[in-house]
């Protein structure tokens, strides 16, 4: 007799432990321990302009979020929009919003507040105002480190100190391209 196991029970251990280690879930990672970097091209319109100033530009900008909770991220955004007209409008925005996320597997909706800053340049003249924005966006995770992703921000400028610049009210309606990074 024989203490030494048979190769077919040796191989049965094996791939049990193989199996074992394959079905063993993955550790759970949520949005606080990411860091994400997108950049987006689009479309900035004011459709209410006063007369004589461009009501649409096309628009490019950089964006990061940080999350702060499995549902909660912050995040800030630079952009800048050129309107063709003549005179050419040009603006700069800078803006900072927090951001609350629904997580439904690949795709994941997400609902923000924020606050920002315009600088516009026309004809020599430069102006700034003051907005608050709604945001509206839909991401699809395509990998654990890529996302492809649509924004749409409506802006209210209800200080517009500034004239020649944005109307009160402007939107803007990006696609994006996010790459997440782990925190930690």
């Amino acid at each position: 007799m024989s203490c030494r196991p048979s190769r077919s029970r040796l191989a049965l251990a094996l791939s049990a432990l193989l199996a074992l280690v394959v079905a063993r879930p993955s550790s759970a990672r949520a949005y606080e321990d990411q860091a994400t970097l997108g950049f987006d091209v689009g479309w900035l319109g004011a459709p209410a302009a006063a007369a004589g100033v461009p009501r649409n530009g096309v628009s490019l900008g950089v964006s990061g979020t940080l999350g702060l909770s499995d549902s909660w991220s912050v995040g800030a955004r630079v952009g800048y929009a050129l309107h063709p007209a003549d005179p050419i409008l040009h603006s700069v925005l800078g803006g900072v919003e927090l951001v609350y996320l629904v997580d439904v597997l690949q795709l994941v909706p997400s609902l923000g507040l924020g606050v920002d800053a315009f600088l516009s340049v026309r004809d020599g003249r430069v102006g700034a105002d003051l907005g608050l924005h709604a945001l509206l966006r839909l991401d699809y995770l395509a990998s654990r480190t890529l996302m492809i992703g649509a924004d749409v921000r409506a802006y209210a400028l209800p200080f517009a100190f500034d004239e020649g610049g944005l109307s009160p009210f402007a939107i803007q309606v990006g696609l994006r391209l996010s790459l997440a990074f782990d925190r930690y």
